[in-house]
């Protein structure tokens, strides 16, 4: 019989015993440790014994140690520099709200080395940032349906609220002292920011290009199979195709005054942890399909801005989408306002705190262009995801496309 190794408790408690460098390796392994627990040897060997496997995760494995210690395994092995632990350690000793690193398991694969595993403080928390949002919308919904028609108009602020935009807001400081960290002094030549040069410019020109390109062609592939809505919305896209490729191209003839930086690479709401008063963000691996060394790249900071921002208009978008069929198109309105009332909240956030940094453009309307590029590509890219995976929900992100066509326009 074959067994997962990582499903025992024999290698989950050898694991965690590597990681706090309790006894000594083989010499072919080696261990990165920043700061070992600090407990005795009973509290230890009580946290072993109390190992279990968080779910929800797809390409790692990550393990509980007593709800004080969290062993993520990378299930998906390769050689180099692995940014989930380097952007770790970076922002654990910049004091930023993330589980703070202590150590990380290295293995050899002929003359290089990468990383199998590693081990941070767990971190308390409720729920995280995808699941805190949904349930906040399922209350903005709940709320419309009890509330008569006609005080809608004059009581929207109300029913929206102040407590998620709050939140969202604060959510928008967090990203940006994230960048505040993330471009900071280092000894590390890795996090040193560069500048935004005309050749950056073009490249990230052509590699949005490309993904235009690639994608809008497997939706025209793809079209007959849709509903008639998501055909409907996918032929506007796609007989407007011109002025997303156009606007890309500006971006090539343009000179931006800003710095590159390092950045989280993936950003959304499922990368945060919602504790109840605040959020910690996690998982700083990149981009999976790319490969490690083009995920350790500086990148402008706005992409992550990016991310979340489609993640905030995906959560409006999937909540109504798990709304009965007979109340959808009264709350479809209520979804955007919501989903307008938040991202504005956040940007604002955002921008407030990270004014005058130089991971930003100098120009108000350059910082504006960068950002909507961004939003675009993202969305393009969600498009080729849910054509892969989930074609129903490629209304998703084909609405957002639409959105922007207006504010992309000549």
């Amino acid at each position: 019989m074959l067994c997962d190794a990582l499903q025992t408790s024999e290698f989950q408690r050898a694991l965690f015993v590597a990681l706090i460098g309790r006894e000594p390796l083989n010499s072919s392994f080696g261990l990165i440790l920043e700061s070992p627990p600090r407990h005795d040897e009973e509290e230890l060997d009580q946290a072993a014994s109390q190992a279990r496997i968080l779910s929800g995760e797809q390409s790692n494995t990550s393990i509980s140690y007593a709800d004080r210690w969290l062993v993520k395994f990378f299930r998906k092995f390769e050689v180099g520099i692995h940014p989930e632990v380097e952007m770790t350690q970076h922002l654990t000793r910049h004091h930023f709200q993330v589980p703070p690193f202590l150590s990380a398991l290295n293995l050899p694969l002929d003359a290089d080395t990468g990383v199998a595993a590693m081990l941070t403080h767990y971190t308390p928390h409720q729920n995280d940032g995808w699941t805190f949002t949904l349930e906040a919308l399922r209350q903005l919904f709940a709320q419309v349906i009890e509330s008569p028609p006609s005080h809608h108009t004059d009581r929207q602020d109300e029913i929206i609220g102040a407590s998620y935009p709050a939140r969202a807001a604060q959510l928008g400081r967090l990203t940006a002292r994230m960048h505040i960290a993330l471009a900071a002094t280092s000894d590390d030549p890795n996090f040193h920011p560069q500048p935004f040069t005309p050749q950056d410019s073009r490249s990230l020109c052509v590699a949005m290009r490309a993904n235009a390109t690639r994608v809008l062609a497997e939706l025209q592939c793809q079209l007959t199979r849709l509903s008639e809505a998501s055909q409907t919305m996918a032929r506007e896209v796609l007989e407007t195709r011109q002025v997303f490729l156009e606007a890309f191209d500006k971006l090539s003839q343009k000179i931006i005054e800003c710095s590159l930086i390092r950045v989280h690479g993936d950003f959304h709401l499922g990368q945060t942890l919602n504790t109840g008063t605040d959020f910690v963000i996690i998982d700083f691996e990149g981009e999976p399909r790319l490969p490690l060394d083009q995920r350790r790249l500086p990148r402008p900071a706005l992409r992550d801005v990016a991310g979340m921002v489609r993640s905030f208009e995906y959560a409006a978008s999937a909540a109504l989408d798990q709304a009965h069929d007979e109340e959808r198109d009264s709350l479809a309105p209520w979804a955007q306002a919501w989903a307008d009332v938040v991202i504005k909240n956040y940007l604002c956030a955002y921008f407030e705190t990270a004014q005058g940094q130089k991971f930003l453009p100098q120009s108000p309307t350059d910082a504006q262009f960068l950002l909507d590029l961004h939003i675009l590509d993202k969305a393009l890219y969600e498009v080729g995801y849910e054509l892969s995976y989930r074609p129903h929900l490629v209304s998703i992100p084909l609405r957002a496309i639409s959105r922007l066509r207006s504010t992309l326009e000549p």
